[in-house]
């Protein structure tokens, strides 16, 4: 009898439904969205090219599915259509290219302040730390005027080529779910470190609409199956 039931247990738990949770991965181009989305899918550095369109993979990382939309930096009039039902915003900046730092700024400042976003966590990921003239993330916290912004944020320093910050980075948003569909928003939230500068936390209560994105279209027909290997990256 015992060992039917550690049977069974063993059967429900490798088809129960994982906790999901709807990431949306944007930046300017050449910031290293593609990169990041790799290693962490794949756990190791693959040769990208610039991506025209998305990217759609699915992360797991203790026991949490994250689907990542990856959009392209140079089609910003797209990035609109993956706003709806998104958790968590991933913004990548690459901290070596102080010229446009004003640039990222302005974005972050109106993507936050988007209905469709406004209730999402906001991880800033301080890329290409690796590189000499890389901005320390106290720097670029004080260059985008980080705590000005109306939401819930975290910075995090990495380096998409060896992967370092990577997971720091994804730990964060796994402290932010209240539940398996659910971001958690005017919850007292765990903070990386007492003081810590590079995290800021904003009390949530509104809760996302239904699913109603570009991305179902597709999915129903309007682009194919969900898959990176339908589309294509030139």
């Amino acid at each position: 009898m015992g060992n039917g039931e550690s049977l069974w247990r063993r059967i429900q738990t490798k088809f129960q439904r994982r906790p999901e949770v709807r990431v949306l991965m944007i930046g300017l181009n050449g910031a290293g969205k593609t990169t990041i989305l790799y290693r962490l899918k794949n756990r190791e550095t693959m040769c990208t090219i610039p991506t025209v369109g998305f990217n759609v993979e699915t992360i797991s990382y203790k026991g949490v599915d994250f689907t990542t939309w990856d959009v392209s930096g140079k089609s910003k009039y797209l990035w609109r259509y993956y706003y709806p039902n998104i958790d968590v915003l991933i913004f990548v900046v690459d901290s070596n290219d102080r010229e446009r730092m004003e640039e990222v700024k302005t974005e972050l400042g109106r993507l936050v302040r988007e209905d469709e976003l406004k209730d999402c966590s906001l991880l800033v990921m301080a890329n290409k730390q690796d590189l000499p003239n890389a901005m320390s993330v106290q720097e670029m916290s004080t260059n985008l005027d980080l705590t000005k912004l109306p939401c819930s944020w975290y910075i995090q320093d990495c380096c998409a080529t060896n992967g370092e910050g990577l997971l720091e980075g994804l730990g964060w948003v796994k402290t932010q779910l209240k539940s398996p569909k659910q971001i958690n928003r005017g919850q007292p939230q765990a903070a990386p470190a007492e003081g810590d500068p590079r995290e800021h936390k904003e009390p949530r209560n509104k809760l996302h609409s239904s699913w109603l994105s570009f991305s179902n279209y597709l999915t129903r027909g309007g682009g194919g199956a969900n898959s990176t290997e339908t589309y294509q990256r030139l």
